[in-house]
Order: structure tokens, then C-alpha cells, then sequence
């Protein structure tokens, strides 16, 4: 992760003017500069598959669907209230990140940041920040082998267990 010059200062700004605020999430570009939708509406299993695993020509028949899951129809120059932002890049304060115990350890590498939003949504507003500007790299976990998908996979399962399961 790359942060822009000026996003620190902007997430700042924004929990200093902005109490009811408790988590934010940046907006950000991936490698090739396409947006990376670091903002996310609550998963379903069908969500993680389709972005994930499932052929082209099947993740275009649902467009629409992954459009929604990603939050895709943000305005991408005003702050929005969003149920999860990406761990890559978050701004809280810090006596919010001591009352909700942080991020819970028995998640590894994926999902934390979905439990971390949730957790912290009961305190204030979850929200997406256009102006905290990064440019992230990472990403792609049913890329990176095998490996990557099974802690994908264990750590989904954690999540639905403890936040509720959605499957379509």
C-alpha cells in the first residue's frame, strides 16, 4: 500500500470534525490504476465465489450483483457510510480500537477487516473517506495458490460463524 501525500491528513481531518465517525476506509487504486473497491457491503457465499473463482463469462451475468456487493455506486468525492472497509488502509481512534479489543486474533490474513468494521459499526458510522487517497497492490487471494485460498476459506467460515451466514 502507497499512501497519497495528503491522506493521513484527510482521514484525520475527518474523525477531528467528525465524532459520530468511528472507522475509516480509503479509496484507492489497484496496479492498474482501476479503483480497487476497498468499500464492501456485507458478503454473501455467493459474492465471495463470484468474485473469486467463478469463470468471466459467469461473473459478467452477475454485473449487477458484484457492482452492489462492492459498493461500486459510491460517489467517489463525497464520504458514505458503508457496512466494511478494507484492511489495507483504516483510520480509527484510538480509545475505539481499545474498547472493541482491536482486531480479534483468531483470524488470519483475511477477514479481520470485515470483523473490524462490523465491531466497530456499533460505536459510530463506518466510513468510506474518497479523499484518504492509496494505492494498493495487494489483493487477489484465489490467485495466489492454494495456500492463500485455504486461509481464505478458514477465515470466511470464522466470519459467517460468528457474524451470520448469507448464502445467496
Amino acid at each position: 500500500v502507497e499512501l497519497d501525500n495528503d491522506a493521513l491528513k484527510e482521514g484525520l481531518a475527518h474523525l477531528a470534525e467528525n465524532n459520530q465517525s468511528a472507522l475509516l476506509g480509503a479509496s484507492g487504486r489497484d496496479k492498474n490504476s482501476n479503483p480497487a473497491k476497498l468499500a464492501k457491503r456485507y458478503p454473501t457465499l455467493l459474492d465471495l465465489f463470484l468474485r473469486g473463482f467463478a469463470p468471466g463469462f459467469i461473473t459478467n451475468r452477475f454485473a449487477e450483483r458484484l457492482a452492489y456487493y462492492e459498493c461500486r455506486d459510491l460517489d467517489h468525492f463525497r464520504p458514505a457510510q458503508v457496512p466494511i472497509v478494507s484492511g489495507c488502509m483504516m483510520l480509527t481512534r484510538t480509545d475505539l480500537l481499545q474498547q472493541i479489543d482491536g482486531f480479534d486474533p483468531s483470524f488470519f490474513l483475511y477477514f479481520e477487516d470485515f470483523d473490524l468494521s462490523l465491531r466497530a459499526s456499533a460505536l459510530g458510522h463506518v466510513v468510506y473517506l474518497p479523499k484518504m487517497k492509496i494505492n494498493h497492490h495487494g489483493g487477489n487471494a484465489a490467485k495466489k495458490g492454494v495456500m492463500h485460498i485455504a486461509l481464505f476459506a478458514r477465515s470466511a467460515i470464522r466470519f459467517f460463524n460468528k457474524h451470520g451466514w448469507r448464502f445467496f
